[in-house]
């Protein structure tokens, strides 16, 4: 059970004939909406941080200023470290988005 400031989170009443909580159908669209919107700012952040990690050694090949191996190595070193949970985290987002959408 979650707590909010001044004691227990309120709980929707229960439907007597269901024994399920009563929720309407806007509540439950509004509660997608706002699910859709936090995993969407997540997947923006997510691709936001790979560009960033990327950019920089592209830019480093295009520029001659660097040898492939070592902005590779780069890549590689940055992937373990930082984008490639980002990487995942972005998947995860795509494929829970795509299931709700489904449903």
């Amino acid at each position: 059970m979650g707590l909010v400031a001044n004691g227990p989170e309120p709980k929707a009443p229960k439907n007597p004939e269901t024994n399920s909580l009563d929720i309407t159908h806007d509540e439950k669209r509004q509660e997608k909406h706002r699910i859709h919107q936090f995993f969407s700012s997540l997947l923006a952040d997510d691709i936001a941080d790979i560009y960033r990690d990327l950019k920089e050694g592209l830019v480093l090949s295009e520029t001659h200023q660097a040898p492939p191996e070592n902005i590779i190595w780069n890549w590689r070193v940055l992937f373990y470290s930082h984008w490639g949970k980002h990487a995942m985290d972005a998947l995860l987002a795509i494929h829970f988005r795509r299931q709700n959408a489904a449903s």
